[in-house]
């Protein structure tokens, strides 16, 4: 799978409000974890990029990540 169609699959998981383990991701999609941490800051960058309330956070009870406030403008 190539970068864009896997970053996309993520973002689309998490803004419905999914929550991402990173382990179950890196064996579903077949990627290195390094991979996964980089898609994961991209993301975060395109959310600070649009200036909304939403934020992609790690839960370390669930050892997960999630977007939070994802319909807040």
């Amino acid at each position: 799978m190539d970068k864009v169609t896997r970053v996309l699959m993520l973002f689309y998981r998490l803004s419905r409000g999914e929550k991402i383990n990173k382990e179950n991701f890196c064996l579903e999609y077949e990627v290195n974890p390094r991979t996964f941490d980089r898609d994961i800051e991209d993301i975060r960058l395109f959310l600070s990029e649009l200036y909304t309330c939403s934020e992609l956070v790690f839960d370390r009870i669930s050892n997960s990540y999630l977007i939070t406030d994802i319909y807040t403008k």
